[in-house]
């Protein structure tokens, strides 16, 4: 009877290990999203001394080291004409770093104005 007891138990703890490296295993992998599929190539003239910011969504596989970012920056976009500041108080005041990592499931998000 015992016998039967110590392989149940031993089953048991083998599936709570395999469950718990599930659990782990999808916490530390996770894909960016795939927003580069329609994007359009930009160029932009004149940009020394213009203000941005930039936003990288961190992805990758956490437990071998492979990472990998999107990286989003705001040149281009929100500048009044002339002022060289794509990069507004009232705008970046909004930037919620939690939410965007809970929107996107990414690993971690960096935000650098």
């Amino acid at each position: 009877m015992k016998t039967k007891t110590k392989t149940i138990g031993a089953v048991s703890i083998a599936a709570l290990i395999i469950i718990i490296a599930g659990i782990i295993y999808s916490k530390a992998v996770v894909a960016l999203p795939q927003d580069d599929a329609g994007a359009k190539l930009m160029h932009f003239d004149n940009v020394r001394g213009n203000r941005y910011t930039e936003i990288f969504l961190i992805g990758g596989n956490a437990i071998t080291k492979n990472l990998k970012g999107g990286v989003y920056n705001t040149i281009g976009m929100n500048s009044p004409t002339g002022t060289g500041d794509s990069s507004p108080a009232q705008i970046l005041d909004k930037v919620d770093v939690a939410a965007l990592k809970k929107e996107y499931d990414v690993l971690s998000v960096f935000f650098k104005p």
